[in-house]
């Protein structure tokens, strides 16, 4: 009988490889988390189900057939489950299905136990009616243990041994051909899970850079539905998710599970992309997240570093820019740190900290880090300097159109208010033509491609250094058009 209340019903083309009477609860579910980058399951001022990440969900369940036509629904299904990917594997061949729909949650209690044996209690306390809950336009409608059918207008409570279905369900008509109890898989996908690394990088106080980097899985549940004793896998790589939904704007709580584990996860290709296998089983709450160790701890060396960009950098010029160019004279002094990826890194989160005074750990930075393959360098921008500043203007320029050429000079003055030296880095983009030379400078110049040049000056406690510089651009006849000129 079809139910008024629930009105986002979904008729289904079940992929059939075969099924509600409800099931019994899942064995062992399957978990394949694929990577999100998005911050919706992973904020703590969020509530309820996101329409976030994704997940491939593979679960046992348990048919409790009887001979001939009947109806059977699978409960406690995921309220963000994928409708176009549901598939069923039937190894007992004991069935046929007719046709099925997918439920919302139930929007009242009564609808959640359905089918379960119930006591009705009136308002007095006593019981007005006891059996099987049956499906009702209005009320409750009740049939007992001889077969008899009681209609309920009013009611106080409805008392059950039976935990109430929560989250979507399965409907299925279908034909069993024997009764008895035959297992299936459901499989499916769901938003609201998803998965990032999450990386703690200690620096070590002595002169030398040294580090000890943690790295962990971090698992973020809105899916709607707890996730007990289930086997989980991770997928490392950008996936095309063909119709994604953005993350809704919803407020929620946040309860923060983090599990230990005495073993790592197992590690394998899957076509082009990275899978972790955890190594156990494990419970993922829902509204929680869950952090699982991805590598072993490691101490690695690392480069500190502190760097001046004097601008961005312009590529694409079809011929030289003559005219006057805006200079960026306050640029910024950036805390800089390299180090070597020892593992293959998946794409997350990395905080780098150091102990203070008092041996208490102080976060430096936070940055998001790309898929890195072991071997490959890591570059992190930790933050701004507050006792470095820096400052640039141009000096003069010079166009000789005769010898095809232009002259610039700039001066950058760094200014330290700490009571340490420092080394700092500074980086230039010539942005008026491909072809470039440093012609004269007071520190060296060391040339990083075609649009950038690195120089390195010391700068003395409370004190300060300049760098001059002086860059010379050069095309070939017709290069420039004739009408070019300088402001």
């Amino acid at each position: 009988m079809p139910l008024p209340v629930l009105v986002r019903r979904h008729a289904l083309a079940l992929i059939l490889l075969g099924a509600t009477t409800a099931l019994s609860a899942a064995e062992t579910p399957r978990l394949t988390i694929y990577r999100d980058t998005s911050d919706a399951l992973f904020s703590a001022t969020s509530d309820g189900p996101v329409e976030s990440g994704y997940a491939m969900v593979s679960e046992a369940r348990t048919l409790k057939l009887q001979p001939g036509h009947q109806t059977q629904r699978i409960d406690a299904l995921p309220p963000l489950l994928d409708p176009q990917t549901l598939s069923l594997q039937d190894p007992s061949k004991a069935w046929i299905l007719r046709s099925s729909q997918l439920l919302p949650p139930p929007g009242n209690p009564s609808l959640a136990l359905q089918g379960q044996h119930v006591d009705v209690i009136g308002d007095n306390g006593q019981v007005l009616a006891q059996g099987s809950l049956l499906p009702s336009r209005s009320g409750l409608t009740v049939k007992d243990d001889q077969g008899g059918i009681m209609l309920i207008e009013h009611y106080a409570a409805i008392r059950s041994t039976a935990l109430p279905a929560t989250g979507a369900s399965l409907q299925l008509d279908l034909d069993a051909r024997r009764a008895g109890s035959v297992p299936v898989i459901l499989g499916y996908a769901t938003r609201g899970l998803g998965w990032q690394a999450l990386y703690q990088a200690v620096l070590t106080p002595d002169e030398r850079c040294h580090m000890q980097l943690d790295a962990q899985a971090s698992i973020g549940n809105r899916s709607g539905r707890d996730w007990r004793h289930v086997e989980v896998a991770l997928i490392a790589g950008t996936v095309n998710l063909d119709g994604g939904h953005d993350a809704r704007p919803v407020m929620m709580r946040m309860s923060l599970a983090k599990a230990a584990s005495d073993t790592l996860p197992g590690q394998s290709s899957l076509d082009a992309y990275r899978r972790y296998q955890l190594p156990s089983a494990v419970d993922l709450p829902d509204q929680s997240i869950t952090q699982l160790p991805l590598y072993p701890p490691q101490t690695l060396a690392c480069q500190r570093s502190i760097e001046v960009d004097l601008g961005p950098s312009v590529t694409g010029r079809t011929h030289p820019a003559l005219e006057l160019l805006p200079v960026n004279t306050t640029p910024d002094v950036d805390s800089r740190l390299q180090f070597t990826a020892p593992e293959n890194l998946p794409a997350g989160r990395i905080q780098v900290k150091t102990t203070d005074s008092q041996g208490v750990l102080q976060l430096l930075g936070s940055s998001r880090l790309d898929d890195t393959a072991s071997g490959q360098p890591v570059e992190l921008t930790l933050g701004r300097s507050f006792l470095l500043t820096a400052r640039q203007q141009r000096l003069g320029s010079r166009l000789e159109r005769a010898h095809q050429q232009f002259d610039e000079q700039f001066e950058v003055r760094v200014d330290n208010a700490g009571n340490a030296p420092a080394s700092v880095q500074i980086i230039a983009h010539p942005q008026r033509w491909s072809h470039w030379t440093i012609i004269a400078s007071n520190a060296y110049a060391r040339q990083e491609g075609p649009q950038q040049v690195r120089f390195q000056v010391k700068v003395p406690a409370q004190g300060h250094a300049v760098l001059h510089y002086t860059i010379r651009y050069q095309w070939q006849p017709g290069d420039l058009p004739a009408s070019d000129g300088v402001d």
